[in-house]
């Protein structure tokens, strides 16, 4: 993580993540894939970038009441 914020896997670093996943087993590691729900705010990082002007994050409110 940079900052809070969560890496993001690229088609060139991972063009396969399935095979990448495979070959992990064969060398006996295990691998849990996660969906990290958290969103770092900073207008520069990405998964952020417009979310609140579209309208397409949770807001902090939101999260207090679930």
């Amino acid at each position: 993580m940079d900052g809070y914020r969560c890496s993001l896997p690229t088609t060139t670093a991972f063009p396969i993540p399935a095979g990448l996943i495979a070959d992990l087993a064969q060398d006996g590691v295990k691998t849990v894939v996660i969906v990290d729900p958290g969103v770092k705010v900073d207008s520069d990082y990405t998964p952020y970038g417009p979310g609140p002007q579209r309208g397409i994050l949770c807001p902090r409110r939101w999260r207090r009441a679930l």
